[in-house]
């Protein structure tokens, strides 16, 4: 019987990963995983000890990885290398996905030529959802051929990995990156930049400064941006009164929450419930 996957403390070992495994195959230079995952409360900060491949099946994920949206749909393909720490998680509503785990000696090259990407890198359409497609199809109706058609499915992910990583610059920093997570798990709470810029331990101006440069606007625009998207989702899928959504986002009170919901939806909440629901 397949036992549920879990991590030990923060720190996921060889062919762990957070959820419930359904199917595992093993390849002479890889192991692909299919696993489900429900709870996102039960997701903490962790590291993975070996690098992978995640391919969203269903479900909305959310992820640091650079190249992609922070929450990515379904046929989404992240990379991450060795060593990854992070909180990586899925929507509240759970999601499906798959994992092609890269064996240390896969990576082993003389001339240095297999020189994958040190940070998380996503893909997003095109080539690379294409073969992580393709792979789960194959993974899913196994037959005698099939180990070597995934085989080569796989180091056609490393080839467009390593193409693709060569390519990148002018991504954000890790520390940027741990910078807006950082705000996603705390937009309802009431943060400055000063404590922002110490937890990821470098200066306000640098972080506002590179913050804008990257992402296209302000920490406190973004933090207002969360709060409404967070509202909007209570607001489309909840009962919860009004006043009590205001607070669960972080805003001082409805009034607040109805002047900042209505300049950046053009509705006010209210207007906004009922649209939501014709």
């Amino acid at each position: 019987m397949i036992k549920s996957v879990r991590s030990e403390g923060t720190h996921l070992r060889r062919g762990e990963f957070i959820g419930r495994l359904c199917k595992a195959t093993e390849l002479r230079d890889f192991v692909l995983r299919e696993l489900v995952d429900r709870n996102e409360d039960a997701v903490p900060r962790h590291t993975h000890e070996e690098a992978h491949f995640l391919f969203v099946i269903n479900g909305l994920y959310i992820t640091s990885a650079r190249n992609v949206n922070h929450l990515s749909a379904s046929r989404t393909l992240i990379f991450n290398p060795s060593g990854t720490t992070h909180r990586d998680r899925f929507h509240p509503k759970g999601g499906r996905f798959l994992t092609v785990s890269l064996k240390p000696e896969t990576l082993s090259c003389p001339d240095g030529s297999m020189n994958l990407p040190d940070r998380p890198l996503g893909f997003s359409g095109g080539e690379a959802s294409w073969l992580g497609a393709k792979l789960y199809r194959e993974f899913k109706s196994e037959d005698e051929v099939s180990p070597i058609v995934m085989t080569g499915l796989a180091l056609e992910l490393v080839g467009h990995t390593l193409r693709s990583g060569a390519k990148l610059d002018g991504f954000p920093p890790l520390w940027l990156q741990e910078a807006r997570e950082l705000v996603h798990d705390r937009f309802n709470e009431t943060m400055t930049v000063s404590e922002i810029a110490h937890t990821v331990g470098v200066h306000p101006v640098y972080l506002v400064r590179a913050f804008r440069k990257h992402y296209q606007i302000t920490i406190g625009e973004y933090f207002r941006k969360l709060r409404v998207e967070f509202a909007c989702r209570q607001l489309s899928g909840t009962a919860t009164p009004l006043s009590q959504v205001a607070t669960a986002a972080g805003f001082y009170d409805q009034s607040h929450f109805t002047r900042t919901f209505r300049r950046l939806t053009g509705m006010t909440p209210t207007e906004y419930r009922v649209a939501s629901r014709r």
